[in-house]
């Protein structure tokens, strides 16, 4: 039997869909969309190469064509990739949380009222250091780094 943690990891590699051919991830859609999952995609290879000269280019160029570096990306990789598009997705289900009009249960109350916090740059700004001067006025008061602790 899998224990829990390998379960989870099998089911989501056997039951996510496979995305092909796109290369950077979509803005966040409504309805948040499951990430990429990489697997094995004979389309990733590129055939026109002489796996004797160059396997790595025979096993992966396919995938490099179809997935070029981002502009503000200095690499590109399936990993880097799959991480991107799993803030996506993440993204994704903060949007559709806060959008949600309606009863809320307690936890995506408070999930929604913390996204709502971080993204209000316009009270962030108006705010400005006011926000953290009382921890701020505290530190400054410390004779010690060994008072850290008591803040």
């Amino acid at each position: 039997m899998l224990k829990p943690p390998v379960r989870l990891l099998f089911l989501s590699i056997v039951f996510l869909p496979v995305a092909v051919g796109q290369t950077t991830s979509a803005p966040p859609s409504p309805e948040p969309v499951l990430p990429y999952c990489p697997s094995l995609d004979l389309t990733s290879m590129d055939k026109s190469v002489d796996p004797c000269v160059d396997f790595y280019h025979y096993a992966c160029g396919g995938w490099q064509k179809k997935n070029p570096i981002p502009p503000d990306q200095t690499s590109w990789s399936v990993s880097t990739r799959l991480f991107q598009e799993n803030l996506d997705f993440l993204h994704g289900i903060l949007e559709q949380a806060a959008s949600t009009t309606g009863e809320r249960d307690k936890v995506t109350q408070e999930i929604c009222d913390f996204y709502a916090g971080c993204t209000d740059e316009t009270t962030v700004e108006k705010r400005g250091i006011s926000a953290v001067q009382q921890e701020l006025d505290a530190i400054v008061q410390l004779s010690s780094t060994n008072n850290m602790g008591r803040l």
